[in-house]
């Protein structure tokens, strides 16, 4: 989409971007929890076995 931003220069905001935001917040409270729970588990993890 392309946003005239002469009339829409404080809300450039749609349902698609709203959707998009909410994704990535989503995306990168799980990504985070799970590398603070890697973290945790570092000290009784093998690394060796690590495949992920």
């Amino acid at each position: 989409m392309v946003y005239d931003i002469g009339s829409t220069a404080w809300l450039p905001i749609t349902n698609d971007t709203f959707i998009f935001i909410i994704y990535a917040v989503a995306c990168t409270a799980a990504f985070y929890r799970r590398l603070k729970a890697v973290v945790q588990k570092s000290d009784k993890v093998d690394w060796r076995h690590m495949t992920e």
